[in-house]
């Protein structure tokens, strides 16, 4: 019978020669083929399961055309008919049920993620009312009272605040555009009729934007603390450390340094090791390790520890925290000079009149002029002691809310007459010259003539007889310079670094002083955000300056 153009006769022929050499496909039982299907489709759907939603979707592509490919060659090569159907069926179903359960298992991880992020964030984490942001910053002035244009406040506050300089459109729309900014925040957490997963991804987005920032916020604070701060785990690898650690310390920027090999920098003045210091704060879970020095930086600190939990199961976490106490050291050390001084210097001029008193009571006579010239001499002497120790504690507690303008010829002035009056008996030739323009400057007007007259009796002390001293009043670079030059003995380069230290005292031990007048000097010109400065060598004379920003005459008036 013949089938379309094929002749049945030839159809026999082909169905008789794949007969004679066995050419017939073959099918195997349909047990035989399910129990196939199955290992395969076992042995490719873990496979595909764990990799990622991109590879899974390519290489399912992929395995479908191979199964095809591999069901052909099996036809073609081996006359035996393998049926795909059940495994293409069983990869085409397994993808979307496979992605639907990934799915939900990322949108219930997310949900339970907000809602513990949500749990931990504190009130003032949490981003505020924009309507309350809008009327705080009325209150403040930023807005206009209508609270819909920004207020030349708010303009000034924004250039204020901004780390990058801002053109004009961004300077006037600075606090409008913040609180549209808070408003879209605000309206993405309660986001609806998204789909679950993006809304639930949006959610967790600006939740983990407020959770960065409260980070950076604490890492900012604690990069600007004045003291050095290092976090390290258990296993002594630091996780943060501030600038200043890394400034003293000059630790790895990377946050990865070796705990005791940064700490090598710091000796503590105990003598112990910071391996058994460690150690103990490990058993004792807090410790205060005293006083110490980093070398490297010249700094006197005080060193604190204490271990505290993170993961609220056990204390992982070592902070450490060096405190700067160079000042204080400084000070206590000062009043060891003082102690000192009051001690010997202020007693040994009572002392003296002391015996005197007791020579005229042994003697029976009266006190002679003489004695009370020496007397009168001695007492002067401990009030001139006095009163510069009460300059100078009033000058260090001078603040800046105490300076007025103040004219700096006046100062002039008071300091030429003090150094006729001085050098008159030496027969000291003074010369002052002045400046043209007027000279103002924010200053407490009574410890800035005291500091110039200080530098004018130097001078007058350590100048030869018959010798010239020049008061000079310049100006450059927006300030005042007050110089006082005169022809002593010099001073010579290695004791002009000490000359500004209280109780500091050179050249003739004959001549009268405690060695606070420079001192003073530089402590009112520190006060006044100034500086004294010497310039001077051995033989030629010294020339101290006393400079001190300018006070424009504009400000004044």
């Amino acid at each position: 019978t013949a089938i379309g153009n094929l002749p049945g006769v030839e159809l026999n022929a082909w169905i008789f020669n794949a007969l004679r050499h066995d050419r017939l496909i073959q099918t195997g039982s349909s047990s035989l083929i399910g129990l196939a299907t199955a290992l395969t489709v076992l042995m490719l759907l873990p496979v595909l399961g764990m990799l990622s939603p991109r590879l899974y979707l390519l290489s399912t592509v992929g395995m479908l055309v191979g199964i095809l490919a591999l069901s052909w060659m099996l036809l073609l090569s081996m006359h035996y008919w393998f049926p795909p159907s059940g495994v293409l069926l069983a990869l085409v179903a397994f993808f979307p049920l496979w992605s639907w359960l990934r799915a939900e298992q990322a949108l219930r991880f997310l949900q339970r993620e907000i809602q513990l992020l949500n749990a931990r964030q504190t009130t003032a984490e949490k981003p505020p009312d924009p309507e309350a942001a809008r009327r705080y910053l009325q209150r403040l002035g930023l807005l206009t009272s209508d609270g819909r244009q920004q207020s030349e406040k708010g303009s000034r506050a924004a250039k204020s605040i901004s780390v990058r300089p801002l053109d004009a459109a961004d300077t006037e729309n600075f606090w409008p555009s913040i609180l549209r900014r808070q408003g879209h925040e605000t309206t993405v957490l309660g986001v609806l009729g998204a789909e679950p997963i993006v809304r639930t991804i949006k959610q967790l987005e600006a939740i983990q934007k407020r959770d960065s920032e409260a980070r950076r916020l604490i890492e900012s604070s604690l990069s600007q603390l004045p003291d050095a701060v290092a976090i390290a785990d258990l296993f002594g690898q630091i996780i943060f450390s501030n600038r200043v650690f890394k400034e003293w310390l000059e630790a790895d920027s990377n946050n990865s340094a070796d705990l005791l090999k940064t700490l090598a920098g710091v000796s503590l003045k105990s003598n112990l090791t910071w391996t058994y210091a460690l150690s103990e704060l490990f058993q004792k879970g807090e410790a205060v390790f005293g006083e110490g020095r980093i070398a490297g930086a010249n700094i006197e600190v005080y060193c604190q520890g204490g271990l505290v939990s993170v993961n609220h199961q056990y204390r992982d976490t070592l902070v450490l925290t060096f405190t700067d106490v160079s000042l204080l050291k400084a000070a206590e050390n000062a009043r060891s000079e003082a102690l000192s001084f009051l001690s010997h210097d202020l007693r040994s001029p009572m002392v003296a009149v002391l015996a005197i008193l007791d020579k005229c009571r042994e003697t029976g006579e009266n006190l002679t002029s003489d004695s009370l010239r020496a007397i009168e001499a001695l007492v002067c002497k401990n009030l001139d002691y006095a009163e510069s120790f009460l300059q100078l504690s009033k000058a260090d507690a001078l603040t800046d809310s105490s300076l007025v303008p103040c004219d700096m010829h006046s100062i002039l002035d008071e300091a030429q007459v003090h150094a006729l009056a001085l050098a008159s008996s030496k027969g000291i030739d003074v010369k002052v010259q002045r400046l043209d323009e007027e000279a103002w400057v924010l200053a407490d007007a009574g410890l800035l003539e005291r500091a110039v007259n200080n530098l004018v009796s130097n001078a007058v002390k350590y100048s030869p007889p018959s010798s010239i001293l020049k008061i000079e009043l310049s100006q450059t670079a927006g300030l005042l310079v007050l110089e006082v030059a005169d022809q002593g003995p010099g001073i010579a380069e290695a004791d002009q670094k000490r000359l500004f230290e209280r109780f500091t005292r050179f050249h003739d031990k004959e001549i009268s002083g405690i060695g606070l007048g420079l001192a003073f000097a530089a402590t009112v010109a520190r006060k006044h955000h100034g500086q004294v400065s010497v310039k001077s060598e051995p033989g030629t004379g010294s020339t101290f300056s006393l400079r001190l920003p300018a006070y424009e005459e504009g400000e004044v008036l």
